[in-house]
């Protein structure tokens, strides 16, 4: 796994690959119907843990933190030098984050 994430964070600043353009395209397309967009956000019934870095530079903060204004039944968090893959980025923190988000819902064993 440390392989993995070392490899990860060798190639962060890489944003040419086929990946990225196909999230980014797909962001667009959805930011650009608010009808589709609204259907999405709102449809959402399960409780909901919306985790950014703040250093995404495919989801700018300000985006996130505007959509957990309109959800503020949802979890926000925000990890601090952390992009848009906080799972790969530290993969510690975000199995220590939401395993205690986890656990304040009752569905997981305790985080450790």
């Amino acid at each position: 796994m440390q392989a993995h994430v070392d490899q990860l964070r060798e190639h962060l600043g890489d944003e040419r690959g086929d990946a990225f353009l196909e999230s980014a395209r797909a962001l667009v397309e959805l930011l650009t119907d608010p009808d589709r967009l609204r259907e999405a956000y709102e449809g959402v019934r399960a409780p909901t843990l919306l985790l950014t870095g703040d250093s995404d530079r495919l989801v700018p903060l300000t985006a996130s933190q505007a959509l957990a204004d309109l959800r503020p039944d949802w979890t926000f968090e925000v990890l601090d030098g952390i992009g848009h893959i906080p799972h790969m980025e530290d993969p510690i923190r975000f199995a220590r984050i939401t395993g205690e988000w986890l656990d304040q819902l009752g569905v997981a064993p305790a985080a450790a």
